[in-house]
């Protein structure tokens, strides 16, 4: 069987070669500013769209739960004493909230880093809903894929809503005042459908949207991608 040279994913995953019978498929990364999507791979041209879903297309009652932040992280590395990362400014707001975890990696540095990266991304309680649940009998043709084309892993956020009014005239419907930080922008991390005769509904269950501050994503550093004097990219 001949053997096909590795670029693409085959060649950032460091394969050389693999057979034609491969799962890993051959696929040329498109030259910037070209965007393309090949199964989970994006290059190029920027993170794709977030998903905006109307409020209103939400059962109710809608509950949102703050996890537990984390801000004095001490992190253990094999054959290594113990590195320990706090967030003075997240302990006197929240009190203090200790976590621990151990590594295995060749580089020193690295259990520190760790550490230091959970004291910043969770020194502060973030919002999530356990479930978002969105009946789909209400949807339209045009409405149903945006719910069921999403998959683990997608952001999404919650957006205005529109109806029509007694002399069909649309009226817009705001996102309501004073949902916490974080509660309109997350991230899907869980998928259930129920179906019965009279309707279906798609269930998403939800992580918080990581960033630095609540609701905004990163910032991030990516090999490759981000400088040291330039804007970070966000991972979504």
């Amino acid at each position: 069987m001949a053997a096909t040279t590795a670029s693409g994913k085959g060649r950032i995953l460091g394969m050389a070669e693999w057979g034609d019978d491969d799962l890993i498929i051959d696929v040329e990364r498109p030259t910037p500013p070209v965007s393309a999507v090949v199964a989970d791979w994006f290059w190029a041209g920027g993170p794709p769209d977030v998903t905006v879903i109307p409020w209103t297309w939400l059962q109710v009652p809608l509950k949102l739960r703050a996890d537990q932040p984390m801000n004095v992280v001490e992190i253990t590395r094999v054959n290594q004493a113990a590195a320990l990362a706090t967030n003075e400014a997240s302990r006197t707001t929240n009190g203090t909230f200790p976590a621990k975890g151990t590594l295995d990696t060749i580089i020193p540095d690295d259990a520190y880093n760790y550490a230091a990266w959970l004291v910043t991304y969770y020194a502060n309680p973030l919002l999530r809903a356990p479930v978002f649940s969105m009946p789909l009998q209400f949807r339209t043709v045009d409405e149903v894929p945006r719910i069921l084309g999403r998959t683990v892993g997608d952001r999404f956020t919650l957006g205005p809503s529109t109806v029509r009014d007694g002399s069909g005239a649309v009226v817009v419907l705001p996102v309501p005042a004073g949902l916490p930080a974080g509660a309109q922008s997350l991230v899907i991390s869980g998928i259930a459908h129920t179906s019965s005769v009279t309707d279906r509904v798609v269930s998403w269950t939800t992580a918080p949207l990581l960033g630095s501050a609540p609701g905004v994503e990163g910032p991030w550093f990516r090999i490759d991608s981000s400088m040291l004097d330039g804007t970070d990219q966000r991972p979504f």
